[in-house]
């Protein structure tokens, strides 16, 4: 008889590279991702949530409109502030496609437009710039009903509603169709 041979080896390890690529992959596509996002807080947080683009923001979303020294500069807000501001009605490929009833907003050097719909608070006063163009959209603000401003109309919100509105007795009215209907009737304030 013979004597006994020694042990059979171990079998030999599985190899993993194929995981470890695999995994490795992932990890550094994750930390793009990561790093993308924070870098977007972070020049929206140096740009105080500024909108950069028509891209920021969807239609029924509600924005603040802002002048600086050469230009406007636009943020988003809650709809549900009761300051003034403006629900974004719809997107437009052009400036020049918002309509008759919707105030223009866009971002110089790109295409597009962002059709803006005033929000105001029945029985609050407002005043509205004379002019329409450069930063006429900044300059629409909440007035004490009691202290009207010079250089433009000053407006008191008799009603709003869920529609257009019916206004016997009152000076105007608005309506906007969209993002949601909405209608206000004012008397003006002198």
């Amino acid at each position: 008889m013979y004597p006994p041979g020694p042990p059979f080896p171990p079998p030999p390890k599985k190899k993993r590279t194929g995981l470890w690529v695999a995994l490795g992959v992932v990890g550094v596509l994750l930390l793009i991702v990561i790093a993308g996002g924070v870098a977007k807080v972070l020049v929206s947080s140096a740009q105080g949530g500024g909108i950069s683009d028509v891209s920021d923001v969807e239609a029924g979303e509600c924005i603040v409109v802002t002048a600086k020294p050469d230009t406007l500069d636009a943020k988003e807000v809650s709809c549900g502030d009761t300051d003034f501001h403006y629900v974004v009605a719809e997107k437009s490929i052009t400036q020049g496609l918002c309509g008759a009833n919707y105030s223009r907003y866009w971002v110089a050097g790109q295409d597009g437009a962002l059709c803006l719909a005033p929000v105001y608070q029945e029985g609050r006063c407002y005043y509205l710039p004379s002019a329409t163009g450069g930063t006429a959209l900044a300059e629409i603000r909440e007035i004490e009903c009691d202290a009207p401003v010079s250089g433009g109309t000053n407006i008191r919100v008799d009603t709003k509603a869920s529609g257009e509105p019916e206004c016997p007795g009152s000076d105007g009215s608005y309506f906007a169709e969209k993002p949601r209907p909405v209608g206000y009737c004012f008397s003006a304030i002198e």
